[in-house]
C-alpha cells in the first residue's frame, strides 16, 4: 500500500483487482483518479487505434496503458496533466511494441457497415490518405485534430517542440488535401 497524490492505494491482486482486507473500498483520491482514467478511454481507444490501425490492437494498448497508469499512479501529481500522461503512456506501449515486432493490421478494419456506399467511399479514401502520411504526420492530426488538443499538449505527447508539431500538422494536411482532391471536385454520386 502507497500514497499516491490521488490517495491511499489498496494492496492488488495478480489481475489488478483490490485483495480483500481493510483495503478493498477505493479512497475518495483514488475513486476520482480512476473515474478519469474511464472518462479518458474513449479517446484513448481513438488514439490507440489511429496509431496501430486496428481495433483489437487499440484495445490491448489501452488496457496496456490502464495498467501502466494504475501502477504509476504515485507520479502523477497534477490532475491537469493526467490527459497528457495517459497519452504518453499509451504512445510509449505503441512504440515499445513497434520495437517488439508486434504485427499491425490495416486501418480499414472494423470500418465496413459504419456508412452507406458513397460515404464508405470516402472513408476508404481518407483512410487510404492517412495510411500513406508519415507515422509523425497521422499522429499530428489525431492528436490535434482528431482528440482536439492543443499544440502544446501534442507536443508534450511526443516529446518534440511545439512548433514541431505545428509544423507536422500543416505538412499532413496539405498532404492530405492533395491526396483527396480529385475526389473532392468529383460531385457525390458520380
Amino acid at each position: 500500500r502507497y500514497e499516491g497524490a490521488w490517495g491511499r492505494m489498496p494492496k492488488l491482486g495478480p489481475r489488478g483487482n483490490a485483495l480483500m482486507g481493510e483495503d478493498t473500498v477505493a479512497a475518495p483520491a483514488e475513486a476520482a483518479f480512476r473515474a478519469a482514467l474511464v472518462a479518458l478511454m474513449p479517446a484513448l481507444r481513438g488514439y490507440g487505434r489511429a496509431l496501430s490501425g486496428s481495433v483489437a490492437a487499440a484495445d490491448e494498448l489501452v488496457q496496456e496503458t490502464l495498467l501502466r497508469a494504475l501502477s504509476s499512479e504515485r507520479r502523477m501529481t497534477e490532475v491537469g496533466e493526467l490527459r497528457a500522461w495517459v497519452f504518453t503512456i499509451l504512445r510509449h506501449a505503441w512504440l515499445s511494441g513497434l520495437r517488439a515486432g508486434r504485427r499491425l493490421t490495416p486501418l480499414e478494419e472494423g470500418m465496413e457497415g459504419v456508412a452507406g456506399p458513397a460515404d464508405s467511399l470516402a472513408l476508404d479514401d481518407l483512410a487510404r490518405a492517412m495510411r500513406s502520411l508519415p507515422a509523425a504526420q497521422r499522429e499530428a492530426v489525431v492528436l490535434m485534430g482528431a482528440q482536439g488538443m492543443s499544440a502544446t499538449e501534442a507536443a508534450q505527447i511526443c516529446g518534440v517542440p511545439e512548433g514541431t508539431m505545428r509544423a507536422r500538422l500543416s505538412r499532413a494536411r496539405s498532404a492530405l488535401r492533395r491526396a483527396l482532391e480529385p475526389r473532392l471536385r468529383t460531385p457525390p454520386g458520380i
